[in-house]
């Protein structure tokens, strides 16, 4: 067997050097080769063992809600997933400690079973629990109609969880220290546990830093100004960015 695998790779190589179309062939099959024994490698290098997500009993969830935990939230209400899971990968796949990553991800009643289902098929390595409260979306959806500008285009009610985080995580967030909330359009490229492990002098939230959206954009300061909730803000302020968002909850609760 091995003298025939000699001589008919003699043979191809012979037949390549007399055409050029041949060693095309053979450089191709080279390289799918090679790319297929790298991805090989690499999904051996990152699959991380699956959670079980049928586990969930109490005890399970009062485990992944331990201190040491890297607290993680989204929130959407769009059945194409795609965005958020890659968001969710991306962290993991970028975290120095992937195994203390938690996330938490908000949708709506109807479409909770179905968000479960999803992510426990394509991203079981990863620990999902999935909030829903109908009466919370609605408060959401209250305060965006009365506080978004008119003439800003409608975003999703559910971007407005960080305001919310207290009640989205329920009586567990007595037990948290710190929120990392992530918009599910979000990539991420580094550790968030260097972003949890920052200090912002007493701050209740950190953010980037830009000036791409001033509050005039975010803000509807003609009716704030009729309550006695008027921010004490400028239109022309810069706006932060709400990409990702680090929200200390003692200081929030203060």
């Amino acid at each position: 067997l091995a003298a025939l695998y000699r001589y008919r790779t003699m043979r191809w190589l012979s037949l390549a050097s007399r055409n050029p179309k041949v060693l095309l062939l053979l450089l191709l099959l080279v390289g799918v080769y090679r790319w297929m024994a790298d991805f090989h490698r690499g999904v051996e290098m990152y699959d991380a063992p699956d959670f079980d997500h049928d586990a969930l009993a109490e005890s399970t969830v009062s485990a992944m809600l331990s201190t040491s935990s890297i607290h993680v939230l989204l929130a959407s209400d769009d059945s194409d997933l795609r965005s958020a899971a890659v968001a969710i990968r991306s962290a993991f796949d970028s975290a120095a400690a992937p195994e203390r990553l938690v996330f938490h991800f908000l949708t709506t009643p109807d479409l909770a079973p179905v968000v479960q289902d999803l992510f426990r098929e394509h991203i079981a390595f990863t620990k999902v629990l999935v909030h829903h409260d109908l009466a919370l979306q609605e408060r959401m959806e209250d305060l965006q109609s009365r506080t978004l500008p008119g003439n800003v285009q409608r975003a999703l009610a559910l971007d407005m969880a960080p305001l919310f985080v207290q009640e989205v995580l329920g009586a567990a967030s007595t037990g948290i220290h710190r929120v990392i909330y992530l918009r599910t359009d979000v990539v991420v490229l580094g550790d968030l546990g260097e972003v949890y492990r920052a200090e912002f002098g007493g701050h209740a939230i950190a953010t980037l830093s830009g000036c791409a959206r001033h509050m005039q954009d975010i803000i509807n300061f003609s009716a704030m100004r009729e309550t006695d909730a008027s921010p004490p803000l400028a239109p022309g302020d810069c706006a932060p960015s709400d990409g990702l968002l680090v929200i200390d909850l003692p200081a929030w609760r203060r």
